[in-house]
């Protein structure tokens, strides 16, 4: 960034996965906003490093898959599957079944007859921009391969710690001490110290969502709706909006546009207080 730049309002948006990379993303870049002590070569005292020009306003996580992604309803059955291939079959996966089934598909069963089946799995009312979408994915047996593989690894990382040491800052801290268990959790006094703080955090859960367990929202929930700084929403939220009252986790296949509007409605709010 140039050194005479007028710090530049930064907004970071993730969905699912994509949600829990944001959360990296932001800590990164809100400690990039604090001033950095640099040792001297000289004996004299460390200075402090100037603060870069980063301004970072909004942090969105739509339909984040956070903690606990392996206890979701498809968590549990791609782990299961998963297992039971490899079990059954020692160097076999999930991902080069993809792969294979993705090349039997690219070269053998016609672009009409693709099309004609995503329509009847998805439905007619599917738009064609998701067909379209759909077919180039069925048909990059690399893009497959990576998407299974990466789902596994999903399955491990995302796990039960509510605070990893690369997003420490993130989640608003409590005085006293605190537990993981879903069961019992600590009322203290909320801190507001940490990197994040300052920071506007919007997140948004659909009602009925397969790769998020309805217990680790809850638990999340239940956890950080303390802040000033954070809003958590499910379904209608706040707004009470029917439109979003169906939403699924992969909302851009048919709310694409319901939630362009809500997103732009909570920047706004935000930016008022």
């Amino acid at each position: 960034m140039c050194k005479n730049a007028k710090n530049r309002a930064i907004y970071v948006f993730g969905h699912s996965v994509g949600a829990w990379i944001a959360q990296r993303v932001a800590v990164r870049l809100s400690q990039e906003r604090l001033p950095l002590t640099v040792k001297s070569k000289s004996k004299s005292k460390s200075k402090p490093k100037p603060k870069p020009n980063i301004d970072l306003k909004f942090v969105g996580l739509i339909t984040p898959t956070l903690i606990d992604i392996a206890k979701s309803e498809k968590g549990e059955k791609l782990c299961w599957w998963s297992s039971k291939i490899e079990k059954s079959v020692p160097g076999l996966s999930m991902a080069n079944i993809a792969f294979t089934t993705s090349k039997f598909v690219s070269s053998c069963v016609p672009l009409s007859w693709q099309k004609r089946l995503i329509t009847w799995v998805m439905g007619r009312d599917i738009k064609n921009h998701v067909v379209q979408a759909t077919i180039k994915l069925l048909n990059r047996p690399d893009i497959c391969h990576q998407c299974l593989r990466m789902a596994k690894e999903e399955m491990i990382r995302i796990n039960s710690e509510f605070e990893p040491k690369d997003i420490e800052g993130f989640w608003p801290s409590k005085s006293g001490p605190q537990t993981d268990s879903e069961t019992e959790l600590d009322s203290s006094p909320a801190s507001t110290t940490g990197s994040m703080n300052g920071v506007k955090i919007w997140i948004w859960f659909a009602s009925n969502d397969h790769w998020v367990s309805p217990a680790s929202r809850a638990n999340l929930i239940e956890r950080y709706t303390f802040m000033d700084n954070m809003l958590m929403e499910v379904g209608k939220g706040a707004m009470n909006m029917e439109s979003l009252a169906d939403v699924e986790h992969s909302f851009c296949v048919r709310k694409s546009e319901e939630f362009a509007d809500i997103t732009s409605k909570r920047i706004l709010f935000f930016d008022q207080i």
